[in-house]
């Protein structure tokens, strides 16, 4: 009933009827009452929801992890089925020949022959890197200085004639 302006009676001699403001009173009180018991109402079922989205979340989370271990599980024998195939493929099949191995002694080297002249150039030195440059050389380090004195100060003094 809102929205509805309720009017009190008068009374003969000042104020409002007593039983009319009774009434009013119980009227806002029942109003209130009934306003409190939706509002924990439905504070319940809030509660009941937000739990229920935990659970789910919780079990959203447990299907992926079961999914992720069924997926691991499918490579897990994926793998070891293609172990197993590439070892008897390596029974199967017969050993190659052991690459020969190297002598204990290498065979003497023919001394080195001078080059029989050519005329060609011989290769040019490569230029020196800019990274090679020396070291710049060390300044000295200058020496201490005192800090300069303040200026002197000028002290203005007025004198009264007496």
């Amino acid at each position: 009933m809102k929205g509805e302006k309720e009017f009190f009676r008068k009374r003969f001699f000042g104020g409002f009827n007593r039983d009319d403001v009774i009434k009013y009173i119980a009227k806002i009180a029942n109003e209130r009452n009934d306003a409190l018991a939706a509002q924990s109402k439905a504070e319940s079922k809030l509660k009941e929801l937000e739990e229920e989205i935990k659970k789910l979340r919780e079990n959203n989370k447990m299907d992926d992890l079961i999914a992720r271990h069924e997926a691991a599980a499918v490579e897990e024998t994926i793998l070891e089925e293609e172990i197993i195939k590439e070892s008897e493929a390596t029974e199967e099949t017969p050993e190659e020949p052991a690459p020969p191995e190297e002598p204990a002694e290498a065979p003497p080297q023919e001394a080195p022959t001078e080059p029989e002249a050519s005329t060609e150039e011989p290769p040019a030195e490569p230029a020196p890197l800019a990274e090679e440059q020396p070291p710049p050389p060390p300044t000295e380090p200058e020496p201490p200085t005192e800090p300069a004195p303040p200026p002197p100060t000028r002290i203005k003094v007025k004198m009264h004639k007496q």
